[in-house]
Formats: structure tokens, sequence, C-alpha cells
């Protein structure tokens, strides 16, 4: 298979690219920008302490933007299985930026939550709902729960809390 990881994080991509190396994955690729809704110039503001919760911002290091569709495109993807999604709090707009990659290739998703707004939360939902995604479960440290798509929406069960955790959606 084939694998892209787009980390716009200079000194991340940099650790990444040569993890892979070092472990002769030639099958991945890091891509060095940012994944949003749209092409362009953006911010990313960088935790010196975690840099784990670099996010999108109004100042930072300059990184390119670019949207899901655009890198299918780019890269020339007819087979797409996977899409993990970890943007601390900026899925909607990964997804915004995906749909013609959601309509057409229909890969599976995992994505972060717990630091999305209600409003995301509500776009994030609306648009599974569109392209008939269903949540199908979360994961937790100690395993997989059962959710619905109706429970990520509500911010319910095992979707329930404001600790980041990988939410499961499948096209129906």
């Amino acid at each position: 298979g084939r694998v892209l990881c787009c980390e716009p994080n200079p000194a991340v991509a940099a650790a990444l690219a040569a993890t892979l190396r070092i472990n002769n994955l030639g099958q991945a690729q890091v891509v060095p920008v940012a994944v949003s809704d749209a092409d362009g110039d953006g911010w990313l503001a960088v935790d010196a302490s975690d840099s784990g919760q670099s996010r999108l911002a109004a100042g930072g290091i300059a990184v390119p933007l670019r949207a899901l569709d655009s890198l299918v495109a780019e890269h020339a993807l007819d087979r797409l299985d996977l899409v993990k999604i970890d943007v601390e709090g900026h899925e909607a707009a990964v997804l915004a930026g995906a749909t013609r990659t959601l309509k057409r290739l229909r890969p599976a998703l995992i994505f972060e939550s717990g630091h999305e707004t209600p409003g995301d939360r509500n776009r994030i939902a609306d648009l599974l709902q569109r392209f008939a995604y269903d949540t199908i479960a979360v994961l937790h440290h100690h395993g997989a729960l059962p959710c619905a798509s109706a429970d990520y929406r509500a911010a319910a069960g095992a979707c329930a809390g404001s600790e980041a955790r990988n939410v499961v959606t499948l096209p129906l």
C-alpha cells in the first residue's frame, strides 16, 4: 500500500521522514502541508512543550494549506482506504475540503474528537450524514466503544466528555 503522512510542523515532518527511512518504509511519504478546507497559506502555532498541540492559528510558522481533495488529485489517487485526521480542533475544515474524495473514493474515516466546538460537531455530523457515513465506534484507551451518529452529534454516550478520542466512521 501507499501512505501519505501530512505534517505541517517542519521539525516533526523531518523526524517522521527519518523514521520512515530508518525503518525502510518506502511506501510511506511525508507531505509537509497542513490539511484544511482550501489550498493556500496559513500559520502553525507550535507549542514548544508539546508538538502534538500545534494548531493552525493567526501567527507562528508559515505553512502551505492543502485541501484533501487537492492532495488526492495531485497524487493521482484512485483508491483511498483510510483517512486519519488529528488536527487539534480543525477537523470540520479538513472534512469540508474532502467532499469530492468522500463522494468518489468512500474511505473509512478516523478523526479526533473532544476539542471541537458544538458548531463544528454539528458541521461534521451534517457532512457525514450528507455523504452517507455512519459513526460506529469511539476508540478509548481501553478499546473500542460502540457509538452511533446521533451519539456523536449530541456528545452523548461514548462520545461524551472533552478528552481527546478517535471516532470511527464508515461509509454506508
